[in-house]
């Protein structure tokens, strides 16, 4: 069982820090948003989906989605290939819903970290000393 250190972080707070060279980021963005401005590590991966939980249409036609199986697998394989002690930063725009569910579930995943009510626990302890609202 790896056992990471997993941190949430608001896209502005992700950006005015400098990372370890070691650490790990779980970068997502909106579609069409310019890349976060990652530094200090080249431990990154991109991801680009909207904090929606179904597929949406809006009136022009255009279809937002949500994260998809092919973002989770990434995820998965990211966080299976770094160390075991490895801090791992994960954030979204406001550092509130998506980066909060990733971490859950590498926590889930890759940590079994108790109950639900455990990693969430774990998150909002992590979220308020990272993300100021």
């Amino acid at each position: 069982m790896n056992q990471f250190n997993v941190f949430v972080l608001s896209r502005n707070k992700a950006e005015k820090k400098i990372f370890k060279a070691d650490d790990y980021i779980i970068s997502i963005t909106d579609p069409h948003a310019k890349l976060a401005d990652i530094k200090g590590t080249q431990n990154i991966l991109r991801l680009s989906f909207y904090d929606i939980d179904k597929p949406l249409k809006d009136l022009s036609g255009e279809t937002f989605e949500p994260i998809t199986d092919s973002d989770a697998y990434q995820i998965v394989s990211f966080v299976g290939h770094s160390p075991s002690d490895s801090n791992i930063y994960v954030h979204c725009e406001a550092g509130i819903s998506r980066s909060a569910g990733v971490a859950a579930a590498i926590l889930r995943w890759f940590g079994g970290r108790g109950s639900d009510e455990d990693i969430l626990r774990d998150i909002f302890r992590i979220d308020m000393y990272t993300t100021k609202l």
